[in-house]
């Protein structure tokens, strides 16, 4: 059996606290997650995540697991998918984001050779043509620097 891919077991793990799993129950939840991960390469999932759920609990129904058992995997799983859902989410939010503002997007690349990198945002690095922005709105308000 594989173990859990790195990125999936922290965010699973982030959850189990986040809902205040208790310490003593978390390896069965992770052994659970294990399980259906492995259960789901070996068979092809249906579509519907309550029926990944109803087939993996009867197959472990079928290897003689107890009903708190069954019932604890059936919790990890909606906590698993909880988890996937909120990842779909955050990825879908940040790409709505740099579709709106593509100067957000993290270029793969990095900096381009024999650039320096941008200066902090200050008043007084403004372009010369924009005037210092400070004394624009001072002279507005009727209390120009002197």
């Amino acid at each position: 059996m594989l173990p859990i891919p790195d990125d999936i077991l922290r965010a699973f793990d982030a959850i189990l606290v986040e809902k205040s799993i208790p310490l003593s129950l978390r390896a069965d939840y992770r052994k659970w997650l294990r399980y259906y991960l492995d259960f789901r390469a070996k068979y092809p999932p249906p579509d519907s995540r309550s029926e990944q759920v109803r087939l993996i609990i009867e197959k472990l129904r079928s290897k003689n697991q107890a009903q708190k058992k069954l019932e604890q995997a059936a919790h990890a799983l909606s906590l698993f998918f909880e988890m996937q859902l909120r990842r779909k989410q955050a990825a879908a939010s940040v790409a709505g984001m740099t579709a709106a503002h593509p100067g957000l997007a993290l270029s793969e690349k990095g900096p381009k050779q024999g650039t320096k990198p941008a200066a902090p945002y200050s008043p007084r690095n403004l372009p010369p043509e924009r005037g210092d922005a400070t004394a624009a709105v001072s002279a507005r308000a009727g209390t120009a620097r002197r």
